[in-house]
């Protein structure tokens, strides 16, 4: 796949390695890039920065409805970039609670797992 004829989606493109991926997309001619994130208002700088080529997606990767919807907003793309993801530093042993364990199972497993799903259509 040659990266600049690609039309990829980015999910956690808000920040860190996500917003990085956005620009080096870019950087490397790709004409349109869905980015995605929970909250729209955090991609404001992004949408500033790169204009028309940087199309904004709500997207929570646990929440099956955004997953959905950013299939059907991105229907175009041939790259999807799985970035989203949460990290729980709690130790496991004597933590009574696991509920942080299963959010960072939700997002980090079973999102990627939403989106293959959802963009296998359009990507194979």
């Amino acid at each position: 796949m040659q990266i600049e004829r690609s039309i990829p989606i980015v999910t956690g493109a808000n920040r860190g390695l996500g917003a990085a991926l956005i620009h080096v997309l870019l950087e490397r001619g790709v004409s349109k890039v869905s980015a995605g994130a929970r909250d729209l208002a955090t991609l404001s700088y992004t949408k500033a920065h790169y204009g028309e080529k940087v199309v904004l997606v709500e997207l929570d990767v646990t929440n099956q409805d955004h997953v959905i919807s950013a299939a059907n907003t991105a229907a175009d793309a041939d790259l999807l970039i799985s970035n989203a993801g949460v990290t729980c530093i709690k130790p496991i042993l004597p933590e009574p609670n696991i509920d942080d364990f299963g959010h960072a199972m939700e997002v980090n497993y079973f999102g990627p797992l939403q989106l293959l799903r959802a963009f296998a259509p359009v990507l194979c």
